[in-house]
């Protein structure tokens, strides 16, 4: 007798899910809306019967496959409760046999995460979209686990919810990669370091904040240019590709990159991206600002070779000078010449009018003598007030007397 089945389409209006999971099981929602019959059998006993042993293979596949899964695959039964694992992922879940019972594997929840899974099976109720949330378990040893479930419950045609069948996934690995990878985001990002990644072809592929800071350039300005817009040196061509090779370390080096204001002192530190596979994907930068520290080594570098009251050159500049000037001179085929010069009565004055007066004048002295001399001969305080003048690239002697 030919006959057809289909899957009526409900006009039942949509219930609330009650609040206490245990009257999940005792609530009535709405069939499943499809246009597509759930099973159409036409002739005689002969075709029904081979239809329903098709159906019986395959459900006896889909067993095997749940049995064999990496993956805990479970049915909750809503109206006895009843909870049952398939899958060799099921051993991973606790440290004790699952709960037979949904009840029995709430209890197991976190408390924290009790009421948000008690809110995601409430909004499956009322729209029917895949369930996927992640959540703490509590093992009985006191340690936690962390497992995502994805799943969907299934009604039948008088629009009550029979079954949820899904998988649960012991993630705590991942969870633990996950917020190690996310707390290193967030140290690359809030380094007060320029971080800055590239391929192979020496692209930027990622740029933090600092870099942001340190070059004025905005990741989205960046992103895909050439390393090149800021580090011209190209130094990553002197870093190995071969990670078996003794030379295999990070390069340290101070340069000055360009900015998007002009230039900066920076150190660097440049190495190969390395993956497990043991290729090299790409290089990271690390370049830290060192203007401040330039600046302070400028200025005691000065300090150790200038004296402090009139600036000019102390007596270790000048004899690093002159041994400088006398060996281009004899390159050359030229002269050097050394003046001596001193202040006529400047003891007197000192001694009249005081220490101060005295230190103005020699500053006085010291700035009109800078003034009339070469740019290429050095003026240099040696003492008290002695001025020596070294001039060098001279053709005579008749030259110095001219100075």
């Amino acid at each position: 007798m030919a006959h057809s089945v289909y899957r009526q389409r409900s006009d039942r209006s949509l219930r609330t899910a009650p609040t206490d999971p245990s009257a999940w099981r005792a609530s009535p929602l709405p069939a499943l809306t499809t246009d597509e019959p759930a099973l159409i059998t036409a002739g005689d006993g002969r075709g029904h019967g081979q239809e329903l042993e098709a159906l019986r293979r395959k459900e006896a596949v889909s067993r095997v496959a749940a049995q064999l899964s990496a993956e805990a695959i479970f049915e909750w039964d809503t109206k006895t409760d009843k909870l049952t694992v398939h899958g060799t992922g099921r051993l991973h879940l606790a440290d004790d046999e699952v709960p037979a019972t949904f009840a029995e594997w709430r209890k197991r929840i976190h408390p924290a995460d009790r009421d948000s899974v008690d809110s995601a099976i409430r909004k499956h109720y009322e729209t029917r979209e895949p369930a996927k949330l992640r959540y703490r378990i509590l093992r009985r040893d006191g340690t936690e686990s962390v497992v995502e479930v994805r799943g969907s419950a299934f009604w039948n045609t008088s629009g009550d919810c029979s079954t949820w069948v899904g998988v649960v996934t012991d993630v705590t690995g991942k969870q633990k990669s996950e917020e190690a990878l996310s707390q290193l985001a967030a140290i690359v990002q809030s380094s007060d370091d320029a971080i800055v990644g590239c391929d192979l072809d020496c692209r930027i592929v990622s740029w933090n904040a600092g870099a942001e800071r340190l070059y004025g350039y905005s990741a989205g300005e960046v992103m895909g240019k050439p390393l090149s817009l800021v580090a011209p040196e190209r130094p990553w061509h002197s870093v190995p590709l071969d990670p078996d090779s003794a030379e295999f370390v990070v390069k340290r080096m101070e340069s000055v990159h360009f900015t998007k204001s002009g230039c900066c002192p920076v150190s660097v530190s440049m190495s190969p991206v390395l993956q497990k596979d043991g290729r090299i994907t790409g290089f990271s930068l690390i370049a830290h600002d060192i203007s401040e520290q330039k600046r302070v080594e400028r200025k005691l570098l000065h300090q150790a070779l200038h004296e402090p009251l009139t600036g000019l050159p102390n007596r270790r500049l000048m004899r690093e000078n002159l041994a400088r000037a006398i060996a281009d001179s004899a390159k050359q085929g030229r002269m050097v010449a050394v003046l001596f010069l001193d202040i006529d009565g400047f003891k007197a004055i000192n001694d009249a009018l005081g220490h101060l007066v005295g230190d103005q004048l020699l500053r006085s002295v010291a700035t009109r003598l800078t003034t009339s001399v070469r740019r290429s001969d050095m003026l240099s305080r040696a003492g008290g007030d002695e001025f020596v003048l070294t001039a060098s690239g001279l053709q005579n002697r008749h030259s110095a007397r001219l100075l």
